[in-house]
């Protein structure tokens, strides 16, 4: 038998599942676009646990579950994992979710945030492995970072994360309201929405006839869809992704400062697009950067996982639980 670790990442419209050994093989995975379902936290939950029971079911014959991990885009506090600052599974805000979790699946269960979970996945298996100081930015619907550093694990100080870093302020001069009420933060400027409404604009204002067949064919436009347009040389979706990565590089440049990062891994569907986001951030931040920390630093680079990240970092803290837990000061 092989023993695997089960890692869920819990979002806000999918579930990432997979099954993962201690070396970060992957023998099995899904991907269940069900979570929506659930009119109260206990039917969310209900669907996180059946949705889970169902890929246990699935799994080869060959393999014996190790233990479970999960991971969800918010705070979770306490022994009960109460979730905190919860923005797209709202009705799960200030609900413990770790006495069904045990109920369903045992003892063997641990729980962290999504980007903790997608960097420690790089650190231990991927892009990070064999860095001393790695920092992880995903970049999605929001943007959030975490940092690890070999003889101390997971740096972690605010609710067991870094801090809510996807809120640093990047474009003061910005009217542009943040989901969190402030503006001009990073989340605001260059996540997946923001690249949906600077696409939206330029194809309504005639600055894109490319991106406006995009809308008149499919009714809408994502982060993706402007990524493809600049692959195809459109040059306003080349433009955006400019700005994007821009607005990435003026943050990374202040992480860099604060974490001294000898490798800075970039993960999330945004990032997905490739050298034409990942050349200006590079770019911003071999302007900025001041030269000596620069010269801390090995690179910028894609994670090695993409979305998998999540759910593979899940199964990770099976095995190495000690890393997300090694160097925490809980507030």
């Amino acid at each position: 038998m092989i023993g695997v670790g089960i890692g869920v990442d819990i979002g806000g419209s999918q579930i990432k599942l997979a099954a993962v050994d201690r070396k970060g093989q992957v023998y099995y995975r899904e991907s269940i676009s069900t979570l929506a379902r659930g009119s109260n936290p206990e039917g969310i939950i209900a669907t996180i646990v059946t949705s889970t029971q169902r890929f246990l079911s699935n799994l080869p014959a060959s393999l014996s579950v190790d233990g479970f991990g999960f991971c969800v885009p918010c705070y979770a506090q306490g022994e009960d994992w109460v979730l905190g600052n919860v923005t797209n599974l709202p009705l799960l805000e200030g609900y413990p979710i770790r006495p069904a979790l045990a109920e369903a699946f045992g003892s063997q269960i641990s729980c962290t945030y999504d980007t903790n979970a997608a960097g420690l996945a790089e650190f231990s298996w991927g892009s990070g492995m064999g860095f001393d100081r790695v920092l992880f930015m995903g970049i999605g619907t929001g943007i959030s970072a975490s940092f690890f550093i070999q003889s101390a694990g997971m740096v972690s100080f605010t609710f067991n994360t870094i801090g809510d870093t996807g809120h640093i302020i990047v474009d003061p001069d910005s009217n542009v309201e943040c989901l969190c009420g402030g503006h001009g933060c990073l989340e605001a400027v260059a996540a997946a929405p923001a690249i949906r409404r600077h696409a939206m604009e330029a194809a309504n204002n005639g600055g894109s006839a490319y991106l406006r067949s995009i809308i008149e064919r499919n009714g809408d436009i994502s982060a993706r869809d402007v990524s493809e347009a600049a692959r195809s040389g459109d040059q306003a979706a080349i433009a955006i992704l400019k700005q994007t990565g821009r607005y990435l590089g003026i943050a990374l440049t202040s992480y860099l400062h604060i974490f001294l990062p000898n490798l800075i891994v970039l993960g999330g569907g945004v990032s997905q697009a490739g050298d034409l986001l990942l050349d200006p951030v590079k770019h911003t931040v071999e302007t900025m950067a001041s030269p000596w920390f620069m010269k801390q630093l090995s690179g910028i680079v894609p994670s090695r996982f993409g979305q998998d990240a999540g759910a593979m970092g899940c199964a990770c803290m099976v095995y190495y639980p000690e890393v997300i837990n090694k160097s925490s000061l809980h507030q």
